[in-house]
């Protein structure tokens, strides 16, 4: 299965909505209205620009949602069946399937999303292997830090 291209088309943009629930919507509501328009203003992009101002106008609901939860299902499911040849994405080796959906597969802790990965026993077993790489624990940044500054030096 070609896991780099679906990475690149479906989960990349799968994972941004409920990404952006979990961690800008909050800081978002938290400004004054004022300072929200002039910095949504600035965004190039209309659908990013619409997804920043519907965020603070009125939330992002769980119906809004439930498209990219489906379709973050739908790569769990592939990784699935992929993993039915064998213990990694591309059958018996390890390989660069594997490495470019981990950041994906990790963000569904973040988004409280996990149970999809613990919902496939082969998807799960898969994920306690790959984050046992000593390369995971050096890539993927420790849980509880996004939001926060980086320690000052």
């Amino acid at each position: 299965m070609l896991f780099r291209s679906y990475s690149d088309d479906v989960a990349t943009d799968a994972v941004k909505l409920p990404s952006f629930v979990k961690n800008i919507q909050p800081e978002l509501q938290r400004m004054a209205p004022e300072d929200v328009r002039t910095m949504v203003a600035q965004i190039p992009d209309p659908k990013v620009r619409e997804r920043w101002t519907r965020a603070v106008t009125h939330g992002i609901s769980a119906a809004d949602l439930q498209p990219s939860v489906d379709r973050l299902a739908g790569m769990v499911e592939r990784m699935d069946q992929s993993l039915k040849e064998g213990p990694w994405l591309a059958g018996s080796d390890y390989s660069l399937a594997d490495i470019d959906i981990a950041p994906f597969v990790h963000r569904l802790i973040r988004v409280e999303l996990f149970y999809l990965v613990e919902a496939r026993p082969r998807v799960a077993d898969w994920y306690a292997r790959i984050s046992a790489r000593p390369a995971y624990a050096q890539a993927i940044p420790p849980a509880g830090s996004e939001g926060t500054q980086p320690p000052e030096r």
